[in-house]
């Protein structure tokens, strides 16, 4: 589920984000391997924001995975994040809840641009913490398939350490389109008579023509020129004009060919992924933290309760696993197929929405199972934020969860969204197997009446 496409939008050439993305599918995981989400290059951070302590080097997520009771902490906060209620606002799940199981955190993220055309974007999970994707350890994920980019991060914070799977569908970027700039003559041809302009493109002409005053004869053949009364601007081919007085001909060139950059900006991008924290005393198990969030550049913003009809959505999820076989802890990623079908209610009933995440790929090998997403009734509130259900099943363990989402796209023909992003999450029966993901899909068909 990946390739190597990369945005022009990035820092080093890459961007990121999340929601639905297709994370870990392809390749092998860098959290099962022994790869590692960060160069083991010795690299160094400051604590974020923290002057009270020196400069501590950042242990790569493999390298704080391979202490058994960080593995079994982290497995902790990730079953707990299955078992959460995603928040509203930026679509959030994660192990930090409330007394009624609903996520606490708040992950933004926002998509910077520059007048060079160099990008950056930030995670935000409040006051928490936040990272910048400009910042160390950067690394582009290999084989995130289109139109998903995706990128790891990781810093020190304060007490621990944050690391960041950001995956992203903005193809925002700057293209370069190369133009001839004509050269303007004071011209006049006496026997074209034009109201605007008078466009012409590799033709041939033998016309009287006046040349800063000078009476003459204007002959070119296949050259391209726009005129109007008084100004000749060539761009193309030459023109030759031989005055009437017998005095040398002139020749009339185009201007020079230049370059421009013209930067497009993706108007309906979604953002998302996944975080984790390894606190500094890996015995303290309450300061773990693992989550999921999804976000994005056009929330839904036009009149829920008056749209009606079907609608259909298709895209890519991407999480992370983490597997107790056998008496020890292992940690994987994971991709699939969203498929989600939003039936708007109109007037007081706004509908529901529902779908399966199937076609998996787990470390890159195909997967038998299937998510089922519960059926999650439209809110009225916050781009219709919807949560629901998970249950599923595969060769080996059936699961329960949450999942919840909301929607994104404003200004499509039909009035409806024309995107959906969220998260997830799962826990095995057996109490052996734990995921937590980010889903984005965008409208494949028109509304059915």
């Amino acid at each position: 589920m990946r390739n190597s496409r990369l945005l022009t939008l990035t820092v080093v050439a890459c961007l990121a984000l999340v929601a639905a993305g297709c994370g870990g599918g392809g390749g092998t995981s860098p959290m099962a391997d022994g790869g590692s989400m960060m160069p083991d290059d010795g690299s160094t951070m400051p604590d974020d924001g923290s002057t009270s302590q020196p400069p501590t080097m950042v242990p790569t997520r493999t390298q704080a995975l391979a202490d058994p009771t960080t593995a079994v902490n982290v497995a902790g906060a990730m079953t707990q994040a299955a078992e959460a209620l995603p928040g509203a606002g930026s679509v959030t799940q994660s192990s930090n809840v409330d007394s009624g199981n609903i996520t606490t955190d708040r992950v933004q993220v926002t998509h910077r641009y520059s007048d060079t055309g160099a990008g950056t974007i930030e995670i935000r999970n409040g006051t928490r913490w936040s990272i910048d994707i400009s910042e160390e350890n950067l690394r582009e994920i290999p084989y995130v398939e289109d139109p998903w980019i995706g990128v790891e991060a990781g810093k020190r914070i304060q007490g621990g350490t944050l690391y960041v799977d950001l995956y992203t569908d903005d193809d925002s970027g700057y293209s370069e389109y190369t133009t001839t700039v004509g050269a303007d003559y004071d011209f006049t041809f006496p026997g074209i008579q034009v109201g605007g302009q008078y466009v012409s493109e590799g033709s041939n002409i033998d016309l009287p023509a006046e040349l800063n005053g000078v009476p003459g004869r204007a002959t070119c053949t296949g050259c391209s020129f726009v005129y109007t009364t008084g100004q000749l601007s060539m761009t193309g081919g030459s023109m030759t004009f031989t005055p009437s007085s017998g005095s040398p001909a002139t020749t009339l060139t185009p201007g020079a060919t230049e370059t421009f950059s013209e930067l497009e900006l993706d108007a309906d991008y979604l953002s998302g992924g996944i975080w984790m924290i390894v606190p500094d005393d890996t015995m303290s198990a309450d300061d773990y933290a693992f989550g999921a969030f999804a976000d994005g550049n056009d929330p839904f913003g036009s009149n829920i309760a008056a749209l009606q009809g079907t609608a259909s959505y298709d895209g890519d999820a991407t999480g992370v696993y983490s597997d107790k076989t056998g008496g020890s802890t292992q940690f994987g990623y994971f991709d699939g197929d969203v498929s989600l079908t939003a039936i708007f209610g109109g007037g007081s009933d706004l509908g529901t929405i529902s779908g399966a995440i199937t076609n998996f790929e787990v470390d890159g090998s195909p997967a038998n199972g299937r998510l089922d997403l519960g059926t999650a009734s439209i809110g009225s509130a916050n781009s219709g934020f919807f949560r629901g259900s998970v249950t599923g099943s595969d060769d080996e363990h059936s699961y329960t969860g949450h999942w919840g989402g909301q929607f994104f796209g404003n200004g499509e023909a039909d009035g409806r969204p024309g995107s959906v992003a969220g998260t997830f999450g799962g826990h095995s029966t057996d109490d052996v197997v734990s995921f937590v993901g980010a889903f984005g899909a965008h409208k494949q068909q028109a509304a059915v009446q």
